[in-house]
């Protein structure tokens, strides 16, 4: 059964039920995602949202046809809106989180996830370079490197992440994604 909605506080209280749902119950947010529709003005902004808990929850529970459903909804709006690096960066989180979900494990998975790996990489520097928001750069510059490091490009990934000075981090409160990652990088 399709859930419409129609306005800005519609969209708020769907928001933050898939949200809280994301975290208790990630196969019922993809569930509930499914059925999200939006009228008038709200189609893309719902189209972002039933993308981003596709994404993010088909993630969470390994549905990687849940994660190609939100890459579809993302690349439909960032081709839609080819200059709003936020729709880039959604594409990019759903792309490598798609690579990750690859069926195919070991050295062959290098392979096969590599278009996937490649696309979501442009996508994350081209939002680095382009945006003006150093919260924003710093996201995508930490998902770069975090990229990076899975393709076994470690030089590349440190390189990304020392990037960032360490004031910038605290200031956007996202060093916590950069923490863990980083001594790896150095093995």
């Amino acid at each position: 059964m399709a859930v419409v909605i129609d306005s800005i506080t519609a969209w708020r209280e769907a928001s933050a039920r898939l949200g809280a749902l994301l975290s208790t119950d990630a196969r019922r947010a993809v569930d509930e995602a499914r059925q999200l529709r939006g009228k008038g003005a709200m189609k893309e902004s719902v189209l972002m949202l039933r993308g981003g808990i596709l994404i993010d929850g088909g993630g969470q529970v390994a549905d990687q046809r849940a994660v190609t459903e939100g890459v579809q909804a993302c690349r439909k709006l960032a081709a839609r809106h080819p200059a709003n690096p936020t729709m880039r960066y959604n594409l990019a989180n759903g792309l490598a989180q798609l690579s990750r979900l690859h069926a195919v494990r070991g050295a062959d998975w290098y392979v096969s996830s590599h278009s996937e790996r490649r696309e979501a990489r442009r996508l994350f520097q081209n939002v680095a370079e382009e945006t003006t928001e150093r919260a924003e750069q710093a996201k995508a510059l930490i998902n770069l490197g975090n990229e990076l490091d899975a393709g076994f490009r470690w030089v590349e990934a440190y390189d990304r992440w020392v990037h960032l000075s360490v004031a910038e981090l605290r200031s956007h409160r996202v060093q916590a994604a950069v923490a863990s990652p980083a001594p790896r990088a150095c093995r």
